[in-house]
Protein backbone atom coordinates (compact mmCIF):
# COMPACT_ATOMS: atom_id res chain seq x y z
CA UNK A 1 0.00 0.00 0.00
CA UNK A 2 1.29 3.44 -0.89
CA UNK A 3 -0.95 6.35 0.02
CA UNK A 4 -0.21 9.69 -1.59
CA UNK A 5 -1.50 13.11 -0.54
CA UNK A 6 -2.16 16.07 -2.78
CA UNK A 7 -3.30 19.65 -2.22
CA UNK A 8 -6.57 20.31 -4.03
CA UNK A 9 -5.98 22.74 -6.83
CA UNK A 10 -8.94 22.52 -9.18
CA UNK A 11 -12.71 22.70 -9.14
CA UNK A 12 -12.90 18.97 -9.88
CA UNK A 13 -10.70 18.15 -6.87
CA UNK A 14 -12.76 20.49 -4.68
CA UNK A 15 -15.88 18.57 -5.66
CA UNK A 16 -14.08 15.31 -4.84
CA UNK A 17 -13.22 16.78 -1.43
CA UNK A 18 -16.81 17.85 -0.73
CA UNK A 19 -18.50 14.64 -1.90
CA UNK A 20 -16.04 12.08 -0.51
CA UNK A 21 -18.01 11.65 2.79
CA UNK A 22 -20.87 10.04 0.82
CA UNK A 23 -18.60 7.00 0.56
CA UNK A 24 -17.93 6.96 4.32
CA UNK A 25 -21.52 7.34 5.56
CA UNK A 26 -23.25 5.09 3.07
CA UNK A 27 -23.26 2.31 5.66
CA UNK A 28 -23.43 4.43 8.83
CA UNK A 29 -26.59 4.74 10.93
CA UNK A 30 -26.41 8.54 10.81
CA UNK A 31 -24.89 11.14 8.52
CA UNK A 32 -23.13 14.43 9.30
CA UNK A 33 -25.22 17.55 9.42
CA UNK A 34 -22.97 19.25 6.86
CA UNK A 35 -23.89 18.21 3.32
CA UNK A 36 -21.43 18.32 0.40
CA UNK A 37 -23.08 21.48 -0.94
CA UNK A 38 -22.80 23.15 2.46
CA UNK A 39 -19.11 22.21 2.60
CA UNK A 40 -18.61 23.88 -0.78
CA UNK A 41 -20.34 27.00 0.55
CA UNK A 42 -18.17 27.04 3.67
CA UNK A 43 -15.01 26.79 1.56
CA UNK A 44 -16.19 29.49 -0.83
CA UNK A 45 -14.63 32.95 -0.91
CA UNK A 46 -18.12 34.19 0.00
CA UNK A 47 -17.61 32.81 3.51
CA UNK A 48 -16.57 35.92 5.43
CA UNK A 49 -14.42 33.83 7.78
CA UNK A 50 -11.81 33.62 5.02
CA UNK A 51 -11.36 37.40 5.22
CA UNK A 52 -9.39 36.66 8.40
CA UNK A 53 -8.24 33.07 8.06
CA UNK A 54 -6.88 30.75 5.35
CA UNK A 55 -6.88 27.03 4.63
CA UNK A 56 -5.42 24.19 2.62
CA UNK A 57 -7.40 21.10 1.68
CA UNK A 58 -5.77 17.71 1.16
CA UNK A 59 -6.90 14.46 -0.46
CA UNK A 60 -5.33 11.06 0.21
CA UNK A 61 -5.31 8.50 -2.59
CA UNK A 62 -4.47 4.82 -2.72
CA UNK A 63 -3.98 3.41 -6.23
CA UNK A 64 -6.01 6.26 -7.68
CA UNK A 65 -8.90 5.88 -5.19
CA UNK A 66 -9.67 8.64 -2.70
CA UNK A 67 -9.38 7.22 0.82
CA UNK A 68 -9.29 10.34 2.97
CA UNK A 69 -9.49 14.11 3.21
CA UNK A 70 -8.38 16.81 5.65
CA UNK A 71 -8.36 20.60 5.88
CA UNK A 72 -5.71 22.63 7.69
CA UNK A 73 -6.83 26.06 8.91
CA UNK A 74 -4.77 29.01 10.14
CA UNK A 75 -6.34 32.01 11.87
CA UNK A 76 -3.86 34.87 12.59
CA UNK A 77 -5.94 35.91 15.61
CA UNK A 78 -4.50 32.85 17.39
CA UNK A 79 -1.08 32.73 15.71
CA UNK A 80 0.50 29.80 17.57
CA UNK A 81 -2.39 27.41 16.95
CA UNK A 82 -3.51 25.71 13.76
CA UNK A 83 -6.74 23.78 13.30
CA UNK A 84 -7.62 20.66 11.38
CA UNK A 85 -11.11 19.88 10.17
CA UNK A 86 -13.29 18.21 7.52
CA UNK A 87 -11.65 14.94 8.58
CA UNK A 88 -12.95 11.86 6.74
CA UNK A 89 -10.94 8.64 6.29
CA UNK A 90 -11.78 5.12 5.19
CA UNK A 91 -11.58 2.57 8.01
CA UNK A 92 -8.23 0.84 8.57
CA UNK A 93 -6.41 3.52 6.58
CA UNK A 94 -3.85 4.46 9.24
CA UNK A 95 -1.36 5.36 6.52
CA UNK A 96 -3.82 7.83 5.02
CA UNK A 97 -4.32 9.47 8.42
CA UNK A 98 -0.58 9.72 9.04
CA UNK A 99 0.14 11.20 5.60
CA UNK A 100 -2.74 13.68 5.73
CA UNK A 101 -1.63 15.00 9.11
CA UNK A 102 1.97 15.15 7.92
CA UNK A 103 0.89 17.39 5.03
CA UNK A 104 -1.23 19.55 7.34
CA UNK A 105 1.67 19.84 9.79
CA UNK A 106 4.09 21.04 7.14
CA UNK A 107 1.70 23.73 5.91
CA UNK A 108 0.80 24.94 9.41
CA UNK A 109 4.47 25.22 10.41
CA UNK A 110 4.99 27.43 7.37
CA UNK A 111 2.23 29.70 8.72
CA UNK A 112 3.95 29.95 12.10
CA UNK A 113 1.78 27.56 14.14
CA UNK A 114 3.33 25.58 16.98
CA UNK A 115 0.46 23.19 17.66
CA UNK A 116 -2.42 21.63 15.78
CA UNK A 117 -5.84 21.24 17.39
CA UNK A 118 -9.18 19.88 16.28
CA UNK A 119 -11.27 18.66 14.72
CA UNK A 120 -12.99 21.94 13.92
CA UNK A 121 -14.92 23.10 10.88
CA UNK A 122 -13.33 25.55 10.81
CA UNK A 123 -12.59 26.88 14.31
CA UNK A 124 -13.83 26.41 17.87
CA UNK A 125 -16.73 28.84 17.32
CA UNK A 126 -18.15 26.50 14.68
CA UNK A 127 -18.44 22.70 14.52
CA UNK A 128 -15.90 21.42 17.03
CA UNK A 129 -14.89 18.07 18.46
CA UNK A 130 -14.78 14.39 17.59
CA UNK A 131 -17.78 12.32 18.66
CA UNK A 132 -16.53 9.63 21.09
CA UNK A 133 -19.78 8.81 22.94
CA UNK A 134 -23.41 8.83 21.80
CA UNK A 135 -23.26 7.29 18.34
CA UNK A 136 -26.88 6.11 18.55
CA UNK A 137 -28.11 9.69 18.89
CA UNK A 138 -28.72 11.55 15.61
CA UNK A 139 -26.62 14.69 15.04
CA UNK A 140 -28.32 17.99 15.78
CA UNK A 141 -27.90 21.19 13.71
CA UNK A 142 -24.26 22.18 13.21
CA UNK A 143 -23.02 19.36 15.43
CA UNK A 144 -20.18 17.04 14.34
CA UNK A 145 -20.81 13.38 13.66
CA UNK A 146 -18.26 10.70 12.73
CA UNK A 147 -17.74 6.91 12.81
CA UNK A 148 -16.37 5.45 16.09
CA UNK A 149 -13.05 4.38 14.54
CA UNK A 150 -11.95 8.00 13.98
CA UNK A 151 -10.88 8.18 17.61
CA UNK A 152 -8.45 5.31 17.08
CA UNK A 153 -7.01 6.94 13.97
CA UNK A 154 -6.50 10.29 15.71
CA UNK A 155 -4.94 8.90 18.86
CA UNK A 156 -2.79 6.60 16.73
CA UNK A 157 -1.35 9.74 15.12
CA UNK A 158 -0.28 11.06 18.52
CA UNK A 159 -3.17 13.38 19.33
CA UNK A 160 -4.14 13.77 23.00
CA UNK A 161 -7.21 15.18 24.71
CA UNK A 162 -7.46 18.94 25.09
CA UNK A 163 -11.08 19.27 26.20
CA UNK A 164 -14.42 17.44 26.19
CA UNK A 165 -17.68 19.03 25.07
CA UNK A 166 -20.83 17.56 26.62
CA UNK A 167 -24.41 17.39 25.34
CA UNK A 168 -27.42 16.85 27.58
CA UNK A 169 -31.04 16.05 26.75
CA UNK A 170 -33.98 17.35 28.77
CA UNK A 171 -37.74 16.70 28.22
CA UNK A 172 -39.81 19.84 27.62
CA UNK A 173 -42.76 18.45 29.59
CA UNK A 174 -40.62 17.99 32.70
CA UNK A 175 -41.31 20.79 35.16
CA UNK A 176 -38.30 22.90 36.03
CA UNK A 177 -37.05 22.69 39.64
CA UNK A 178 -38.65 25.17 42.02
CA UNK A 179 -35.36 26.95 42.60
CA UNK A 180 -34.98 27.71 38.86
CA UNK A 181 -38.59 28.89 38.53
CA UNK A 182 -38.18 31.05 41.62
CA UNK A 183 -34.98 32.67 40.35
CA UNK A 184 -36.48 33.18 36.88
CA UNK A 185 -39.61 34.71 38.38
CA UNK A 186 -37.60 37.25 40.37
CA UNK A 187 -35.56 38.15 37.28
CA UNK A 188 -38.69 38.67 35.15
CA UNK A 189 -40.00 41.26 37.63
CA UNK A 190 -36.82 43.36 37.49
CA UNK A 191 -37.53 46.98 36.58
CA UNK A 192 -36.24 47.85 33.12
CA UNK A 193 -36.01 44.24 31.88
CA UNK A 194 -37.19 43.47 28.36
CA UNK A 195 -37.02 40.03 26.74
CA UNK A 196 -37.92 39.61 23.08
CA UNK A 197 -37.36 37.39 20.06
CA UNK A 198 -35.13 38.24 17.12
CA UNK A 199 -36.40 40.98 14.83
CA UNK A 200 -35.83 39.66 11.34
CA UNK A 201 -36.98 42.94 9.77
CA UNK A 202 -34.08 44.82 11.40
CA UNK A 203 -31.43 42.11 11.25
CA UNK A 204 -28.56 44.52 10.60
CA UNK A 205 -29.16 46.21 13.96
CA UNK A 206 -29.65 42.85 15.66
CA UNK A 207 -26.27 41.62 14.43
CA UNK A 208 -24.36 44.27 16.36
CA UNK A 209 -26.40 43.66 19.52
CA UNK A 210 -25.79 39.93 19.41
CA UNK A 211 -22.09 40.39 18.60
CA UNK A 212 -21.71 42.62 21.67
CA UNK A 213 -23.45 40.09 23.93
CA UNK A 214 -21.59 37.05 22.62
CA UNK A 215 -18.13 38.63 22.66
CA UNK A 216 -18.63 39.81 26.23
CA UNK A 217 -20.42 36.78 27.63
CA UNK A 218 -18.29 34.11 25.93
CA UNK A 219 -14.86 35.74 26.32
CA UNK A 220 -13.82 33.40 29.13
CA UNK A 221 -15.31 30.26 27.58
CA UNK A 222 -12.92 27.56 26.43
CA UNK A 223 -11.91 27.97 22.80
CA UNK A 224 -13.92 31.12 22.12
CA UNK A 225 -12.58 33.46 19.42
CA UNK A 226 -14.08 36.99 19.31
CA UNK A 227 -16.58 37.26 16.47
CA UNK A 228 -16.49 39.94 13.81
CA UNK A 229 -19.66 41.59 12.57
CA UNK A 230 -19.41 39.61 9.33
CA UNK A 231 -19.13 36.32 11.23
CA UNK A 232 -22.20 37.05 13.37
CA UNK A 233 -24.14 38.12 10.31
CA UNK A 234 -23.17 34.94 8.48
CA UNK A 235 -24.04 32.81 11.51
CA UNK A 236 -27.50 34.38 11.87
CA UNK A 237 -28.38 34.16 8.19
CA UNK A 238 -27.13 30.57 8.01
CA UNK A 239 -29.00 29.48 11.14
CA UNK A 240 -32.21 31.39 10.49
CA UNK A 241 -32.46 30.00 6.98
CA UNK A 242 -33.09 26.68 8.74
CA UNK A 243 -34.37 27.98 12.04
CA UNK A 244 -37.14 29.80 13.86
CA UNK A 245 -36.54 33.49 14.76
CA UNK A 246 -38.85 33.24 17.76
CA UNK A 247 -36.33 30.83 19.36
CA UNK A 248 -33.59 33.48 19.37
CA UNK A 249 -34.10 35.49 22.58
CA UNK A 250 -32.44 38.73 23.67
CA UNK A 251 -32.71 40.31 27.12
CA UNK A 252 -32.17 44.04 27.66
CA UNK A 253 -31.84 45.74 31.04
CA UNK A 254 -32.48 49.48 30.96
CA UNK A 255 -32.05 49.27 27.17
CA UNK A 256 -28.58 47.66 27.49
CA UNK A 257 -28.02 44.29 25.79
CA UNK A 258 -27.59 41.81 28.65
CA UNK A 259 -28.17 38.22 27.49
CA UNK A 260 -28.88 36.09 24.44
CA UNK A 261 -29.92 32.52 23.68
CA UNK A 262 -30.65 30.69 20.46
CA UNK A 263 -32.33 27.35 19.89
CA UNK A 264 -32.55 25.57 16.56
CA UNK A 265 -35.13 23.07 15.26
CA UNK A 266 -33.51 19.65 15.38
CA UNK A 267 -33.36 16.73 13.02
CA UNK A 268 -36.96 15.87 13.82
CA UNK A 269 -40.02 17.87 14.80
CA UNK A 270 -39.74 16.50 18.32
CA UNK A 271 -36.26 17.73 19.31
CA UNK A 272 -34.60 21.15 19.34
CA UNK A 273 -31.05 22.18 20.14
CA UNK A 274 -30.21 24.92 22.63
CA UNK A 275 -27.08 26.09 20.82
CA UNK A 276 -26.17 29.36 22.56
CA UNK A 277 -26.81 30.92 25.94
CA UNK A 278 -24.70 33.81 27.21
CA UNK A 279 -25.02 36.56 29.80
CA UNK A 280 -22.81 39.67 29.83
CA UNK A 281 -20.64 39.49 33.01
CA UNK A 282 -22.01 42.64 34.65
CA UNK A 283 -25.54 41.20 34.42
CA UNK A 284 -24.74 37.78 35.85
CA UNK A 285 -26.13 36.50 39.18
CA UNK A 286 -29.42 38.23 38.37
CA UNK A 287 -31.29 35.11 37.24
CA UNK A 288 -31.09 35.81 33.50
CA UNK A 289 -29.77 32.33 32.70
CA UNK A 290 -32.73 30.78 34.50
CA UNK A 291 -35.15 33.16 32.79
CA UNK A 292 -33.81 32.30 29.32
CA UNK A 293 -33.96 28.58 30.03
CA UNK A 294 -37.50 28.84 31.41
CA UNK A 295 -38.70 30.84 28.40
CA UNK A 296 -36.94 28.51 25.96
CA UNK A 297 -38.55 25.45 27.51
CA UNK A 298 -41.97 27.11 27.42
CA UNK A 299 -41.59 28.13 23.77
CA UNK A 300 -40.38 24.73 22.64
CA UNK A 301 -43.12 22.92 24.52
CA UNK A 302 -45.78 25.18 22.96
CA UNK A 303 -44.39 24.39 19.50
CA UNK A 304 -44.66 20.64 20.06
CA UNK A 305 -41.03 19.80 20.77
CA UNK A 306 -40.61 16.93 23.22
CA UNK A 307 -36.94 17.33 24.12
CA UNK A 308 -34.19 19.95 24.30
CA UNK A 309 -30.57 19.08 23.58
CA UNK A 310 -28.22 21.51 25.34
CA UNK A 311 -24.85 21.33 23.60
CA UNK A 312 -21.86 21.62 23.57
CA UNK A 313 -21.03 22.42 27.19
CA UNK A 314 -17.32 22.48 27.98
CA UNK A 315 -16.26 20.21 30.82
CA UNK A 316 -14.65 23.37 32.28
CA UNK A 317 -17.96 25.26 32.38
CA UNK A 318 -18.57 24.73 36.09
CA UNK A 319 -21.64 27.03 36.44
CA UNK A 320 -23.55 25.05 33.81
CA UNK A 321 -22.36 21.70 35.13
CA UNK A 322 -23.61 22.67 38.60
CA UNK A 323 -27.02 23.51 37.14
CA UNK A 324 -27.45 20.31 35.12
CA UNK A 325 -27.85 17.89 38.10
CA UNK A 326 -30.75 20.03 39.38
CA UNK A 327 -32.76 19.15 36.28
CA UNK A 328 -34.57 15.88 36.86
CA UNK A 329 -34.58 13.50 33.87
CA UNK A 330 -31.69 15.41 32.30
CA UNK A 331 -29.13 12.98 30.91
CA UNK A 332 -25.74 13.09 29.23
CA UNK A 333 -26.18 11.78 25.68
CA UNK A 334 -23.04 12.80 23.76
CA UNK A 335 -19.40 13.57 24.31
CA UNK A 336 -17.22 15.28 21.73
CA UNK A 337 -13.46 15.46 22.27
CA UNK A 338 -11.12 18.19 21.07
CA UNK A 339 -7.54 17.07 20.48
CA UNK A 340 -4.11 18.68 20.31
CA UNK A 341 -0.61 17.83 19.17
CA UNK A 342 2.61 19.81 19.15
CA UNK A 343 4.07 20.48 15.72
Amino acid sequence: MSVTVKVIGSRHELLDFAYFPVQIYRREKHRPWTTPDEMLNMLSFRNTYWLKAKYKCFLAEDNGQIVGRLAAIYDPRIPKTGFFGALEIVEDMEEAAENLFKAAKEWLIQQGAEEITGPATFNTNQQAGLLIEGFDEPPQPFMPYNPPYYRRLLEGCGFTKLNDLLSYQYPTDQGLPDIINKVAGRAAQKTGLLMRSLKVTSLSREVETIRLILNNSMAENWGYIPLSRQEVEGMLYFCLSRGDPSLALTIFIDSEPAAFSMSLPGNSKYCARLALLGVVPRFRLKGLEALLFQKTQSLLSSKGYKTIEASQISENNLPMLKLIPKLESCRLIKRHRFYKKDL
